[in-house]
């Protein structure tokens, strides 16, 4: 029995059916394949059928990790006794034991092993416990991507004409010429209404986009009236940002549980444009870095990038920042730009935040309140320097903080990282009676 009057038990509520996925629904796939949940009961919580989440899905899946041949084992290695497929006289041993995995470009036999597992539900990596070692590419379901295609799906399905030619000629034929003797759509359309086989609102968006004969000029009314706006809805996911979202973060954190993880912002003043602070967190030590920028652009958040490659070397600057999480700033938008180094290698992986979850890097944004003893909300940064925020970052980062152990996050990172390698990121310890964290400070 229910608890109140009218209210039915799960297992009674009547399945849904006609009805389009929405974006709630998807996320319940997505966070009931993460929890290792059977199909029906993800059905039963969505109440659908089991088989509209399994097409759902099996088509809106996407990979993760592309598949690069050359990185994984050929299905045929262990009986392969092939040699000198890729033409280098000099190599005498198999090809299967070159250090270069270069044979798959040249060996018409090469195949690459297939997981068998995204082959049923739930058709992607998901709580998979052997992805970690897997060889196999990366398949992830992601609510808002999925959702994102819908929609244009939807968009696309609505676009042009869906007669064939002869059809939609026989029905211009028919209502062109009375449009142009002066007569409303709406007549028109209820005087062949029988002949017509579409709704009298499809008329209207025909004549407007210039399909039939008849213009809009040839409309009285239709003229005077000026077109409504719509208002865009914002993209759930960027095109590059595929791949990049914070489901993507936790998984690649699972698979390198031994990683740094750094937290990225940037730090305004005021709405007017100005100088702007780009900060950093490490999680695991709590150290704060902050840099001073002309503007929050692109430009010159990939300019300091580049910069402290320069400085620290791009092995160190791996090291240092193996794993970045920021959020949707258009700052940040190009990854690909912060990712790959000077020298065109890849040095850092780069993944963002969802849509107004500023919590999911939170202790950064925590940690901006040191900076803001500094430089309050609203007043303008262009009078900070570099120097200052230099000394700024040092007093910040030699408090002692009780989270620590009563340490502060200059002595933790030390352990972490050589002394060097604080000074080259400009920051010094400050002994303890000496650090202050006022104004007068700059």
């Amino acid at each position: 029995m229910s608890s109140f009057p009218g209210e039915m038990e799960e297992k009674d509520m009547p399945e849904k059916k006609h009805k389009h996925l929405t974006l709630d629904d998807r996320v319940t796939i997505h966070y009931g394949i993460q929890a290792g949940q059977k199909l029906k009961e993800i059905a039963k919580q969505i109440r659908k059928d089991p088989t509209t989440i399994s097409k759902e899905v099996k088509r809106n899946r996407h990979c993760v990790r592309p598949e690069e041949p050359g990185r994984f084992a050929c299905i045929k290695k262990k009986a392969c006794r092939l040699q000198g497929v890729c033409g280098d006289k000099r190599c005498s041993g198999l090809c299967k034991t070159c250090p270069d995995h270069s044979c798959y470009r040249s060996c018409s036999s090469y195949a690459p092993y297939h997981c068998k597992r995204i082959e049923r539900f739930p058709y992607v990596c998901g709580d998979c416990n052997r992805r970690t070692n897997c060889g196999c590419a990366k398949y992830s379901y992601s609510a808002n991507l999925a959702q994102a295609r819908y929609e244009e799906t939807l968009r696309e399905s609505r676009e042009g004409i869906e007669f064939t030619p002869a059809a939609f000629k026989v029905m211009d034929d028919l209502l062109s010429p009375l449009i142009k003797q002066g007569q409303p759509i709406h007549h028109a359309y209820e005087a062949k209404k029988t002949q017509i086989p579409c709704s009298q609102r499809s008329v209207y968006r025909y004549v407007r986009e210039g399909y039939f004969t008849a213009k809009p000029l040839d409309l009285p009314r239709m003229v005077k009236f000026k077109q409504r706006r719509k208002r865009k809805r914002p993209k759930l996911v960027r095109q590059t940002r595929i791949g990049r979202s914070y489901q993507d973060f936790l998984m690649f954190c699972e698979e390198h549980k031994q990683i740094s993880i750094v937290e990225m912002d940037t730090v305004k003043g005021n709405r007017k444009k100005g100088k702007v602070l780009l900060t950093f967190f490490f999680r695991q030590s709590s150290l704060l870095l902050a840099y001073l920028l002309e503007s929050a652009s692109l430009d010159a958040v990939c300019q300091l990038f580049d910069q402290l490659e320069e400085k620290l070397g791009a092995e160190r600057f791996s090291e240092l920042f193996p794993i970045i999480l920021t959020d949707n700033g258009s700052e940040f938008a190009d990854a690909e730009c912060l990712e790959t180094g000077l020298d065109g290698q890849r040095r850092t992986h780069v993944f963002y935040c969802d849509p107004m979850a500023c919590w999911q890097k939170g202790q950064l944004e925590k940690s901006h309140m040191f900076l803001r003893y500094f430089s309050p909300k609203g007043k303008s940064m262009d009078a900070l320097t570099p120097e200052k925020v230099a000394s700024m970052v040092s007093h910040i980062n030699s408090t002692f903080r009780k989270g620590l152990g009563n340490e502060t996050p200059y002595q933790k990172a030390k352990k972490r990282y050589k002394k060097e390698v604080l000074e080259l990121l400009d920051i010094k310890e400050v002994p303890a009676d000496e650090v202050s964290l006022k104004p007068s400070l700059l």
